[in-house]
């Protein structure tokens, strides 16, 4: 029976999945050493689930290896400044049909109740003697 990197088998038939972190990418890491409980009832079925953990870890690495960073994807600045000015857009374009709609009579009610208020309350930041 030929031991398969990886695959750490208790006594009582759990299985884990264990894998050392090298060093240039164990800033993006909590732990040197990663171990997972496998959900595998059988040899078999772990090592298959320690062949894909070993695959997705290798790949985690690459990209690591190739942008610095062990996420899927990095926006560019255009791309940051295309998602801005869509979001942007957005709510300025919904706070336009607000303001085109206007205000029904309860509203513009509250609203003049509230700036009353607000002229007779005492201003901010001022102490009275």
């Amino acid at each position: 029976m030929c031991k398969l990197n990886g695959l750490l088998e208790r006594g009582n038939g759990t299985y884990y999945f264990q894998a050392r972190i090298s060093k240039g990418c164990s800033k993006f890491f909590s732990k040197a050493v990663i171990r997972e409980k496998l959900p595998a009832t059988n040899r078999a079925d772990a090592k298959a689930r320690v062949r894909q953990k070993w695959a997705d870890l290798e790949s985690t690495f690459e990209r690591i290896r190739n942008t610095g960073s062990p996420h899927k994807t990095l926006l560019t600045e255009d791309a940051i400044k295309e998602i801005l000015a869509a979001s942007i857009s957005s709510r300025l374009g919904a706070d336009e049909e607000h303001r085109a709609e206007g205000v029904d009579a309860e509203g513009f009610q509250r609203v003049s109740e509230t700036i009353a208020g607000r002229d007779q309350a005492e201003p901010h930041g001022c102490v009275s003697w």
